[in-house]
């Protein structure tokens, strides 16, 4: 029994590593069928990673009940990430956010279709579903102008603002 889990274990792994190889090379529908695999086997990275495909409408169509099922599947798991999305796509109610807020929630180091950065205060900033590669300079911009106007919690800071805004023209043209 304990060689089974093990067995099943490993092949997860190879699926999830698998679909992040054939992510990197723009092969979506590749990256869509290996975490399938690893997702079903209840891999929480490829559960999360499987439901932004859906999201984002890579290697399948956008199926916004497909990601809400695998995306709440990896929150039951106490996913950080599956489980912001959750939060900030839905209608924000107090029980929802007292729900969030009541979990320990677990963030992951394994390859992620999130935007993640340190901003100036040592605080991470974190993106779900986004990743730099597509929607860096975008995100980089709006974390500018929440700097500039003092918006979403963030302090005022001009100094932090120009470096966002710069920081989203050099990701632009690269």
């Amino acid at each position: 029994m304990v060689a089974l889990f093990a067995f099943k274990s490993t092949a997860a792994l190879s699926d999830f590593d698998e679909g992040v190889v054939s992510y990197r090379t723009g092969n979506y529908a590749g990256a869509f069928k290996a975490w399938t695999e690893a997702a079903r086997q209840g891999d929480v990275d490829a559960q999360y990673n499987l439901g932004c495909l859906y999201v984002r409408g890579e290697g399948v169509p956008q199926n916004r009940a497909w990601a809400v099922d695998w995306l709440q599947r990896a929150a039951d798991q106490d996913d950080l990430d599956a489980a912001t999305w959750l939060l900030f796509s839905n209608p924000m109610t107090e029980d929802r956010r007292k729900q969030f807020f009541s979990r320990r929630l677990k963030p992951s180091d394994r390859f992620r279709l999130t935007f993640v950065v340190q901003l100036s205060d040592g605080k991470i900033h974190r993106r779900p579903c986004s990743t730099d590669a597509k929607e860096g300079a975008q995100i980089e911009f709006d974390l500018g102008l929440k700097y500039e106007t003092g918006g979403a919690g963030f302090p005022q800071d001009d100094g932090q603002a120009a470096e966002w805004y710069r920081r989203a023209s050099e990701t632009q043209f690269r």
